[in-house]
């Protein structure tokens, strides 16, 4: 066997190395939580972009959330977004400075004032986004309070005190509770859009004492004298939400003690338990949690979700993901050594492996960002939005002069899933993609039985071919197969795959494949 010969097999033998095939196999007899929806909020800048900004960036960045139609080339024109998170804000804008909140665009305006008077002009920005949600087909949301309105709180601002209790007046939780009501009703009657949750309550673990943005914290026995009022004035008022809480800030806090308004399925969902809660009528058995803080280390992230789902699945009750952006800090698993050498792309990636752990480890049924929209500073490129606001100078300061909206890497990469993931699609079992530093692979179905949709995540440093093996009985009605491609290069690029055996997932990819069946 002569030299040139040995080096021939050699690289064939490499390259079949490096190309070497994985078989995933598909089975919808396995199945797992019922899937809500993916969504986004409005904090903190869509009001002033609403406001403020021309017609078409407006127009433009709401196609991008919400859309769910294709070009004639059969690319998406948006993320198609199910779920948008709308922030009924507490005052801070008609304090101005001396709301003790350097940053204006963290601050928010209040549908009522000090006299009881109700100004429906307020929030105009949001809600001509909220109005465009639905427009556009969102079909489930969210209304979610960050502070009381300020002349409700105990020190008069929109931020907490460090005490860690809840910074509401002791005698004025029925006063706030009626105020949720009334934006509900609001928008049901007047704008006929229903709000399905009312979120009192956000991360309640943090004292919220610094000048950074509107936030209270919460002890759990506080949380359940507001989770009663606002029941009792749901009934009163005849107003058809349900009350989502507690938007914990970590997971940890929903499944362990771990000091303050902490452990709290169990306090909150356990007959026995403290709060003993299971006798509130529009309290449904749902817990929220954001997954920040959880992603630096692989073995960790599962764990914890791992956890929240054991502690749930023992109280009945279902995971809402309701938050999550880039907030820890390098080193992170799979991840560059620092947020300077970050590309949007290794951000996007990074947010693709949260949403599959959270989806496959924590059996979360939504799964929302924060935000949808905001300016890009201090390096901090994509960790904080879906689309970037390119204002004057790149500051928040310039908001209200308007600027452009671009789409951010975020947005395409979410949209793998919040566009073909719909309302009512179930999870179902997939083996062979469970690799967090390599490949993570998650199947739905939809509720008719005709699709069958796998987002497949490389988060490898090479590209891998798959091949995805589904049951003869479902093999024998396919007749279409569609794939999009989101890397670097592409954002839900579109390709027919109908006759291909084999799938190649470039590194560093998110792609979604849909089988259509008769």
């Amino acid at each position: 066997m002569n030299l040139r010969f040995c080096l021939l097999i050699v690289s064939f033998t490499l390259i079949a190395i490096v190309r070497s095939q994985t078989t995933l196999t598909i089975d919808p007899s396995k199945s797992y939580q019922v899937i809500e929806g993916f969504g986004a909020s409005d904090c903190w800048t869509v009001n002033y972009v609403g406001k403020f900004w021309k017609q078409e960036e407006k127009e433009k960045a709401a196609k991008w959330l919400f859309s769910s139609s294709f070009d004639k080339n059969g690319n998406p024109k948006g993320i198609g977004l199910s779920i948008w998170r709308f922030n009924i804000g507490g005052g801070t804008v008609e304090q101005g400075d001396s709301s003790h909140i350097s940053d204006l665009t963290r601050r928010a305006e209040c549908f009522i004032n000090s006299e009881g008077q109700y100004n429906w002009t307020k929030q105009a920005g949001q809600q001509w986004f909220l109005e465009k949600a639905k427009s556009y087909g969102c079909k489930s949301f969210v209304a979610f309070s960050n502070t009381p309105p300020v002349f409700l709180t105990r020190n008069g601002y929109g931020h907490g005190l460090k005490d860690g209790n809840a910074n509401l007046k002791t005698e004025k939780y029925a006063a706030y509770a009626s105020f949720l009501v009334d934006v509900a009703n609001y928008f049901d009657k007047k704008k006929n859009i229903k709000f399905d949750y009312i979120s009192p309550v956000n991360e309640p673990q943090w004292n919220w004492d610094g000048t950074y943005q509107e936030g209270s914290p919460w002890q759990n026995y506080e949380i359940k004298k507001i989770v009663v009022e606002l029941d009792r004035k749901l009934i009163e008022k005849k107003c058809n939400s349900s009350i989502l809480i507690s938007e914990a800030g970590t997971w940890e806090k929903l499944s362990k003690p771990a000091g303050r308004a902490s452990n709290q399925i169990f306090n909150f969902f356990d007959a026995k338990g403290e709060s003993e809660m299971l006798k509130i009528n529009n309290l449904n058995r749902i817990i929220a949690g954001h997954s920040y803080w959880t992603d630096t280390d692989n073995k960790r992230l599962k764990q914890i979700r791992d956890s929240v789902w054991l502690k749930a699945k023992q109280y009945n009750v279902k995971v809402h993901q309701t938050e999550w952006s880039l907030l820890s800090v390098p080193p992170i698993d799979d991840f560059p050594k620092s947020y300077e050498e970050a590309t949007y792309t290794d951000i996007a990636l990074q947010m693709a492996k949260i949403i599959y752990a959270d989806l496959a480890y924590a059996n979360a049924s939504t799964w929302s960002f924060w935000t949808s929209m905001d300016v890009e500073m201090n390096g901090f490129k994509n960790r904080f939005n879906l689309i970037r606001l390119q204002t004057k100078n790149n500051q928040t300061k310039t908001i209200e002069g308007g600027g452009k909206v671009l789409a951010m890497k975020n947005l395409w990469v979410l949209g793998n899933y919040s566009l073909f993931v719909r309302p009512g699609y179930k999870r179902i079992n997939i083996s062979g993609a469970d690799n967090l530093s390599g490949l993570m692979g998650i199947s739905f179905i939809s509720p008719n039985g005709k699709k069958i949709v796998t987002v497949l995540t490389n988060n490898s440093t090479k590209p891998i071919d798959v091949e995805l093996e589904l049951p003869k009985s479902i093999k024998s009605n396919i007749f279409n197969i569609k794939s999009y491609l989101t890397d670097k290069n592409s954002n839900l690029k579109y390709t027919d795959i109908t006759k291909t055996k084999s799938l190649n997932l470039p590194f560093k990819s998110v792609s979604t494949i849909i089988y259509e069946l008769k």
